[in-house]
């Protein structure tokens, strides 16, 4: 017996056995069709098999031989079909219909149009399932893919119609899915008929007591069916947007506050409202025109199969709190303090927590979420963005409850108040408050456990209000442990991470807030239960005293802000150009992609030869120390140079207001354009008391 060829595998071999010659005239009559079966089983084998790339050869060269087998046509759909090609799909349906459209039944139909729909051609799709349906009137699945095509066009009254005879369909004894209650409502209360939207879903209620889906959709169409008497957020009030300010948009948000009692919201056991702020700050920032999306920023490491092992033990300890293996995996004696440390390095420290840390060697757990550009978590911490993303993935669950009919009314009335104040839609909210309610809710619950499992008296961290730092804050008070936040950045009555005008308490709220200096804590109105404490900046003196070097007087450095970076990189260019006496550097936020700004340069025309940008290297400090002037918005790195010494403008660009104080005080000058920078450069004045924004190091910061 002949030995198989070596690239055939045993499937194959079985077929080509089969396929033998055949000998007589009445066979060769069907060796055509008997061929294409053949090739047509084979393929259809290996595609169940998920071998595409196999069977998508034999398809191939079946083709050549075969053009018009239906059924070759049929597996090539099969095989589009596992590989989304939905393009392709519709176009090898057309050739099936071409050649036989008879042998085409509804379940291709169907397919036919899905691929159509899939792959956005709606009123080929459409066109097509009207076809379908002249054929196969009483197919219900075909009425479901119609009833998907209208709706996907927003066509509300021909969906409606639709999904109706799918109701038709089913029969007195076949029980209707919950999707076609919540679809078909979907279509009716988009026509505005809520009476009947509510009537049915009443009756999908009583079929599907137990379906949170509709529970939730009954809920949405209340929401809906009031909003509708009332005023709402029109698109066509235009230009609303002019001259807005940042202060105005602050004042919009403290007046919601006020009115909506936004702090006492709790929803689903959570205070919400200061959850949610910031987003929603730089949400409409955006949308009003006054910031830019923020730059791409450096990735999060991200968990590989070299895991810390540190914080695996730490993991198995409290992602299973009422199992004795946390014995098993004990780290010694425990340590009363904990420091979650800031993101930021500087030659390879964290320069916000280092002084504490150097205090309290060996009596903290520190955890460290550095990004990836270090190589790795500091030796002896726990890497903090692992335990979040463990939590996160153990115990996030998202409900279609989560934000009940009052909490959506309350929603409804916030949208209602920018609507009318900056003209402005905030989206869909009570899908953003969900999800923002079930990551706090699952990384509480993993950071709860974390701390009973490493009990602290105090834990110490910096940007408090940030959405993976707040879990763990109030998991910590949740154990009976107090919060000390350390400053990190600019703090000023416009940041809405620290400024809470005319309130004594604000829930998730560190303790005792550390500032640099005095400036920060006496220009911003904190909440009143947050005591602020000036402990100085270590790291700014320690640096300000080892970079004694020569100043260029001719170098300005410009300091990039992401949310207004392109304007910004516009006027230090224009800049260069008319000052070409000049050696203009604009330096990056070390977490902002270089290659944006490249791309930005060429496409203004190109950089100038007195114009540079700088990313990392050298050390932002280094710099300032030998930069004459320095030019920005808002940048903490501007009050940083005023401690090293370097004279300081800002431009009259959103975000200002953060630095009207550093400006009535004389210690910087302001400019509109580039054209008054360019004349005022020579001008720049230097900080007259530095000490107020960095005050001279505590000699201890922690009382034994």
């Amino acid at each position: 017996m002949s030995q198989p060829p070596h690239d055939l595998d045993a499937t194959e071999c079985a077929f080509l056995s089969i396929a033998k010659p055949h000998q007589t005239q009445k066979r060769r009559v069907h060796e055509t069709y008997a061929s294409a079966a053949i090739a047509c089983s084979q393929a259809n084998l290996l595609i169940n098999e998920g071998r595409l790339e196999p069977a998508e050869e034999i398809l191939a060269d079946a083709m050549i031989q075969f053009p018009k087998s239906v059924a070759l046509l049929l597996a090539q759909a099969r095989l589009l079909q596992r590989r989304s090609s939905w393009l392709a799909l519709a176009a090898c349906y057309a050739r099936i219909i071409a050649v036989d459209e008879a042998i085409v039944g509804p379940a291709g139909w169907r397919d036919y149009i899905r691929a159509l729909k899939n792959a956005d051609c709606l009123e080929e799709a459409r066109a097509k399932v009207l076809i379908a349906l002249k054929r196969f009137k009483h197919d219900r699945q075909l009425w479901h893919e119609a009833a998907e095509v209208a709706a996907s066009q927003e066509r509300w009254k021909d969906a409606a119609s639709c999904w109706q005879k799918v109701f038709e369909l089913h029969g007195v004894f076949r029980l209707p899915k919950a999707q076609l209650f919540r679809e078909r409502t979907l279509a009716l209360s988009n026509l505005g008929e809520f009476d009947e939207a509510r009537r049915l879903l009443k009756y999908g209620l009583l079929l599907h007591p137990r379906n949170g889906s509709l529970r939730n959709h009954w809920i949405a169409l209340k929401v809906a069916a009031t909003r509708e008497n009332r005023t709402a957020f029109r698109s066509d009030r235009s230009g609303g947007h002019d001259h807005l300010t940042i202060r105005q948009l602050c004042e919009s948000i403290w007046s919601a506050e006020r009115s909506l009692d936004l702090l006492d919201w709790k929803v689903n056991g959570v205070y919400l409202w200061p959850l949610m702020r910031m987003r929603l700050y730089y949400s409409l920032a955006q949308q009003v025109g006054l910031y830019d999306a923020p730059h791409p920023t450096v990735e999060s490491r991200s968990i590989t199969s070299e895991r810390d092992p540190h914080t695996v033990r730490a993991l198995k300890r409290c992602l299973w709190p009422h199992s004795l293996l946390h014995n098993l995996y004990a780290d010694g004696a425990s340590q009363d303090l904990a420091i979650l440390m800031a993101t930021k390095a500087v030659n390879g420290s964290e320069p916000y927590t280092d002084a504490l840390r150097k205090e309290l060697s060996g009596r903290t757990l520190l955890l460290d979420r550095t990004n990836k550009q270090h190589g790795g978590v500091f030796d002896g911490s726990l890497d903090y963005n692992d335990l979040v993303r463990s939590f996160r993935k153990r115990y996030y669950r998202l409900s279609d409850e989560i934000v009940g009919f009052d909490d959506q009314i309350k929603c409804e009335r916030i949208a209602d108040h920018f609507a009318d104040s900056l003209s402005v839609s905030v989206g869909d909210l009570p899908t953003m408050c969900g999800k923002r309610i079930a990551s706090f809710q699952a990384m509480r619950r993993g950071f709860q456990h974390f701390w009973r499992r490493h009990p602290i008296r105090t834990l110490f961290l910096t940007n408090g209000y940030g959405e993976l730092c707040r879990p763990a804050l109030a998991a910590a008070h949740d154990t009976g442990a107090s919060v000390v936040e350390l400053q990190h950045g600019t703090i000023t009555k416009y940041h809405l991470g620290y400024s809470w005008p005319q309130r004594d308490h604000v829930p998730y709220s560190p303790d005792e807030l550390w500032c640099f200096g005095d400036f920060w804590h006496e220009r911003t109105p904190l909440a009143g239960n947050v005591r602020p404490r000036t402990i100085g900046a270590p790291y700014i003196e320690k640096l300000a005293k080892a970079k004694k070097v020569t100043r260029d007087d001719n170098m300005v450095v410009f300091t990039s802000q992401g949310v207004i970076g392109r304007r910004l990189l516009e006027i230090a260019m224009a800049t260069a150009q008319l000052r070409l006496d000049k050696k203009i550097i604009y330096r990056l936020h070390p977490n902002e992609a270089l290659g944006d700004y490249e791309e930005q340069v060429k496409s203004l025309g190109g950089a100038p030869v007195n114009f540079s940008l700088s990313h990392r290297d050298p050390n932002i400090f280094e710099l300032l120390a030998r930069t004459h002037t320095q030019v920005g918005v808002f940048s903490t790195t501007l009050l940083e140079g005023m401690v090293l010494g370097t004279r300081t403008v800002l431009i009259d660009l959103p975000g200002i207001e953060y630095m009207e104080a550093v400006i009535d005080r004389g210690d910087a000058i302001l400019v509109r354009d580039q054209t008054e920078l360019a004349e005022r450069l020579d001008n720049a004045p230097l900080a007259k008391d530095s000490a107020y924004y960095y005050a001279s190091p505590a000699q201890q910061l922690v009382m034994a």
